[in-house]
């Protein structure tokens, strides 16, 4: 989480106390404590997952669709999850164009949903005009 710590609305501490008490690894006695360091699994923390993890995919999902800000904080670990799902997907036979994986510029985490609860939003994000395009992509004519 040392990457865009400073620039994105999510705080290392906080993430490291909700990922404790997701895993059930939280202090049972004072939960709202720094557990340090957390870990998941393959499940949880996918960004982890070689290639080979994701071949096949195209055959449970028609496509993906996976957004997020370059102010991120999980930046790092997207773009790994980016380099493992693309390779995996494609190695796997699945058509390379179904996946498709936008990093916006100067966007912190969840940047188009929380864009649009702001007061006062102009403009819509490159991001936010991506999402329309692809969720209108796949919904029946």
């Amino acid at each position: 989480f040392k990457s865009n710590a400073r620039l994105d609305l999510l705080s290392p501490f906080a993430l490291r106390k909700w990922s404790a008490m997701f895993l059930g690894t939280a202090d049972r006695f004072n939960a709202e404590s720094d557990p340090g360091p957390v870990s998941g699994d393959r499940w949880t923390d996918v960004c982890l997952n070689p290639p080979s993890w994701w071949e096949g995919m195209h055959h449970v999902i028609s496509g993906a669709f996976i957004c997020w800000g370059a102010h991120e904080v999980f930046v790092d670990s997207i773009r790994e999850l980016e380099r493992n799902l693309r390779a995996g997907w494609t190695d796997g036979g699945g058509d390379h164009e179904r996946v498709i994986l936008l990093e916006s510029a100067g966007e912190a985490h969840v940047a188009p949903i929380s864009d649009t609860m702001l007061p006062g939003g102009g403009k819509k994000s490159d991001a936010q005009l991506a999402i329309e395009e692809w969720l209108n992509s796949r919904l029946p004519q």
